[in-house]
């Protein structure tokens, strides 16, 4: 794969000074946020917080449910943060030509929330954004809630065969972390997901309910319904914690 000028190797250094394995490449650039957005739209089809999102954007409130689009899917994720983060020095890490990809917010970012959608969100997204919010000042000590490497987005192509793609765009940016000794964060969309993050020594601090009394665990809308999970988690081991 070509490396473009605003591009790195694994013999190259990040502005960051992370070091990524040869199959790896790290960017910020646009072309690279919007390789992203494709990537995770192709990844997150049946993600209930995907699903509560858009139905309440797009104001379905009746069956029949019928799975969204790969359009629609792009479209929701280019009015979310990874556009906004990308501009303001995110990092997107990708492996063996997009089989794995990652976004990396590093500590102090504050950039991924000018996003479209956060201007005046819905309520599902709110209440998503105060419940993270809580939950990552509840287990962030008070010295590192403003510095963590936070792992926004991790999608893995189903369709490609690749070993190590995943610890590609994983390990330097947990390797960083140590180095900084800083945690870092992530909120978890499936189970599935929760034992791959565990497997590179994240734990679960907190399951958070989205969307209770009006979705149903697959994120679908619901009266009444018991609302959809997800999982805090954060890496701290070399902190001591």
């Amino acid at each position: 794969m070509s490396v473009p000028a605003e591009e790195h190797s694994a013999k190259s250094t990040t502005p960051d000074k992370i070091l990524l394995p040869a199959t790896a490449t790290v960017s910020s650039s646009p072309e690279y946020a919007q390789r992203l957005i494709a990537h995770v739209a192709r990844s997150f089809l049946t993600s209930p917080i995907l699903i509560g999102l858009i139905t309440e954007v797009d104001d379905i409130k009746q069956p029949p449910f019928t799975p969204f689009t790969f359009e629609r899917r792009v479209k929701h994720f280019e009015s979310g943060s990874i556009i906004s983060s990308a501009r303001n020095g995110a990092l997107i890490a990708e492996a063996d030509n997009w089989t794995a990809a990652s976004l990396w917010q590093p500590p102090g970012f504050t950039g991924g929330m000018d996003a479209p959608r956060y201007h005046n969100p819905l309520p599902l997204l709110k209440e998503f954004i105060t419940k993270a919010a809580a939950v990552r000042a509840k287990y962030l000590d008070p010295e590192f809630r403003e510095r963590y490497w936070h792992l926004s987005y991790l999608a893995r192509d189903p369709s490609k065969i690749s070993k190590g793609a995943v610890s590609a765009v994983m390990r330097p940016f947990l390797q960083r972390a140590e180095e900084d000794g800083v945690p870092a964060w992530l909120i978890s969309v499936d189970l599935h997901a929760v034992q791959v993050y565990e497997h590179y020594g994240f734990r679960v601090c907190e399951k958070i309910i989205i969307g209770q009394g009006v979705a149903r665990p697959d994120g679908w809308p619901e009266e009444g319904g018991e609302g959809f999970a997800l999982w805090a988690m954060v890496f701290d081991q070399h902190l001591g914690r």
